[in-house]
């Protein structure tokens, strides 16, 4: 169970902390011994948190950050992976792209504050927030193409919207990892390089107007329809599960 008390989200959960800073609530990834891998635990946490805040009429926005300096998120737990059945690999890819289709539609603004990598599904779970924030350790990119797997996550989707569909097809082909003045030019951070992104994600979302809160939902859907890929996420899911079937066979 997860209560406010003061500021602070008092919980016994284990992958997450939350915080509150006066209108804002902050949510950090903390996973740091696996770099912040995103493990079906972690994802179930994720969208209780994102639920609670909703539910919390005095709050304005959403900051996802981390507790490591290492890693916002490296990617998806590939370790988890290996140990699901096919079955279980679909049900959790899917509920993967539905966490994050949750945040790109989630009623209120939300930014991504990233120090160390955010590669793959981390870079996935940042492209879902509407704003990103980085310091100069940042590296991100979408490199699933060096195992064999594709962003299962609708991060090709986002990304497009963002660099232009002949760019992102260039990132993710040669798996192009960027660090953050790189990625600030291509316009995957809203500002260059912050000392503290956390801090500068925070004023971000305070700088929004109070009066936008009866409209961000509807706007945010209308943004999240400009590319359609409502099937994207169902043949990225069952394109890695035929990958591990293969790899599995080739290994017995």
């Amino acid at each position: 169970m997860a209560t406010w008390i003061g500021l602070i989200i008092m919980t016994s959960r284990d992958f997450i902390e939350c915080e509150r800073n006066s209108e804002i609530a902050i949510i950090r990834l903390n996973r740091p011994r696996a770099l912040n891998a995103l493990s079906q635990q972690m994802m179930g946490e994720l969208l209780s948190y994102l639920d609670k805040v909703q539910a919390d009429p005095t709050i304005r926005g959403v900051v996802i950050s981390s507790t490591s300096e290492r890693a916002f998120s490296a990617g998806a737990d590939t370790k988890e992976i290996a140990t699901l059945s096919r079955n279980e690999f679909l049900l959790a890819n899917r509920r993967g792209a539905e966490v994050f289709q949750r945040i790109e539609e989630y009623p209120l603004p939300v930014a991504a504050a990233i120090r160390g990598f955010a590669l793959g599904g981390g870079l996935e779970l940042a492209l879902a927030c509407d704003f990103r924030f980085a310091d100069e350790t940042a590296v991100v990119g979408l490199p699933e193409v060096l195992v064999g797997f594709i962003p299962g996550w609708g991060g090709i989707r986002r990304l497009s919207a963002i660099v232009g569909v002949a760019k992102a097809k260039e990132l993710v082909l040669k798996a192009v990892k960027l660090d953050a003045h790189e990625a600030h030019r291509l316009g995957l951070f809203t500002s260059l390089p912050a000392a503290n992104p956390e801090e500068a994600a925070v004023a971000q979302l305070r700088e929004l107007p109070a009066t936008a809160s009866a409209s961000v939902a509807h706007i945010k859907h209308l943004f999240s329809r400009i590319i359609d890929e409502s099937d994207s996420a169902s043949v990225s899911t069952m394109f890695v599960a035929e990958l591990i079937d293969r790899d599995r066979r080739s290994d017995s």
